[in-house]
């Protein structure tokens, strides 16, 4: 089943086309690209990859989006043995987006499915993880704590269109989204960030264990 959803060439989505007559083509499925350009969709795929010198890039189209789907992330996400997040120390970072599940869950699962509450939301991406991985003084508000903030707006807070950007070194390219109603995050008691632009001041201190840490149960203990 993998495979044939790897070669399923006609549903792949087409995005970071930059040449004028390919742009009218970003965001299209690419078996449509090809019906309406009278090509086969695998030589259209090898087609906008030479034209747009390897630039383009072709994503899958969302699996498991019906709503019996959303109902067991549901039950997923209030499962007490489950951690939301998403990391991989940042390798795939051309291919995968999930630097963007924070704004997602909040944006898609809490304010426009309702599927968890916004206070909920809030302590499964931040004292839960912190509570797991035994982070002293950080992942809740309180005094003496670490004042790591993320300010945002419950009404309007998403993630924004998944596109490309080339500031890698060397020019390498990487997926990138602008965070959707975030006004302000601050590290450290320092606004590092506002309106989706860095400040240029650094609030922040690499983590030391035992200094910034504490030994958590495992196990049932840890329930």
């Amino acid at each position: 089943m993998a495979e044939a959803r790897v070669t399923d060439w006609p549903s792949f989505v087409l995005r970071g086309l930059s040449r004028p007559h390919n742009v009218c083509w970003n965001g299209k499925r690419l078996g449509d690209c090809a019906e309406a350009i009278g090509k086969e969709p695998l030589d259209a795929l090898f087609d906008f990859a030479v034209e747009e010198n390897l630039g383009v890039s072709f994503e899958r189209t969302a699996e498991s989006i019906d709503e019996r789907s959303w109902e067991i992330r549901r039950e997923l996400w209030r499962d007490p043995r489950c951690m939301i997040g998403g990391s991989d120390a940042g390798a795939h970072l051309d291919m995968l987006n999930s630097f963007a599940f924070s704004t997602q869950l909040l944006g898609e699962g809490v304010r426009q499915r309702k599927l968890l509450s916004l206070e909920e939301a809030v302590y499964r991406i931040t004292g839960l993880p912190a509570e797991r991985f035994g982070l002293t003084g950080r992942g809740r508000i309180a005094v003496g704590t670490a004042a790591d903030l993320v300010i945002f707006d419950p009404e309007t807070i998403d993630c924004g269109p998944i596109t490309m950007r080339n500031d890698l070194p060397a020019g390498e390219a990487r997926l990138y989204a602008d965070a959707v109603g975030i006004r302000e995050i601050i590290v450290g008691g320092v606004t590092v960030a506002r309106d989706n632009r860095p400040t240029g001041m650094m609030g922040g201190r690499v983590l030391r264990s035992g200094r910034d840490t504490h030994t958590v149960p495992v196990g049932d203990r840890a329930q």
